[in-house]
């Protein structure tokens, strides 16, 4: 497996480098790039905790996730902002809660080295022992469970969750081209990443719809709303659909 030891090497890396250009430059893209090397981490130590029950895989990127936190509560500050200006809204920028958070991270980002140092070498000692064997198993195990999850999806409150384990099965077929190894099909991968970019924009609206839910709303501002509101159910039609598409063609899977 080496071509994923170097994956899980430049991730490490890149981790580091796009928070520190975050910090520096304070770029939504930076940002983004940085909280997505943390979900291509979590998903190479969920592999690891997979193959061996007894890897907490918890303790090595406790402080890891906690700046994902961090991020993204300044990633929601942005496309609140996005939204306001699509919608035109006057929102203002939190700056408080900005600053909070950007401090949080500068914090961990100045001492988070030697535990990063930690987690990147234990992660190494135990991608010599995965073999492609193991990485097709855990593909496989991580499928099944999400299409029960959809399966059993009975309201809007779980979607969240799959959303998550969807982004985890989509790595995997990265981790699993990169090892030449057979994939899922590309007309499953590409329906699932449709699906996720759904339930994200259903979590962008939801948060943008508390975020103004407390101003004094002039009419004009009402009818934008009641937009804003139709789009969501035009989301969310968007997802029940899809949920039961999946569901009916892999009903047999679960």
């Amino acid at each position: 497996m080496q071509l994923l030891m170097e994956y899980h090497d430049s991730v490490w890396k890149q981790s580091r480098k796009k928070l520190k250009e975050y910090l520096v430059y304070q770029e939504q893209d930076s940002l983004h790039d940085f909280r997505k090397s943390i979900r291509q981490l979590n998903t190479l130590f969920n592999l690891f905790h997979f193959v061996d029950a007894g890897f907490q895989s918890e303790s090595y990127l406790r402080r890891t996730n906690k700046m994902y936190e961090h991020a993204g509560e300044l990633r929601d500050e942005f496309v609140s902002q996005s939204l306001a200006k699509k919608y035109g809204f006057a929102l203002q920028i939190n700056e408080e809660l900005k600053l909070i958070q950007f401090e949080k991270l500068k914090r961990h980002y100045i001492g988070n080295n030697s535990h990063n140092s930690n987690a990147k070498q234990k992660g190494r000692m135990l991608l010599a022992e995965i073999t492609s064997e193991d990485l097709k198993r855990f593909s496989h195990f991580v499928v099944s469970n999400l299409t029960t999850e959809i399966a059993n999806a009975e309201n809007f409150r779980d979607v969240h969750q799959i959303r998550k384990d969807i982004k985890q099965y989509l790595l995997l077929n990265k981790f699993l081209e990169l090892e030449k190894i057979e994939t899922a099909k590309s007309a499953d991968l590409d329906f699932l990443d449709s699906l996720q970019n759904s339930i994200g924009n259903k979590h962008d609206i939801e948060k943008f719809l508390r975020k103004i839910g407390d101003r004094k709303l002039t009419e004009k501002m009402e009818t934008t709303i009641t937009k804003i509101e139709k789009d969501e159910k035009k989301i969310n039609n968007e997802i029940s659909v899809a949920l039961k598409t999946w569901s009916k063609k892999h009903e047999h899977e679960s």
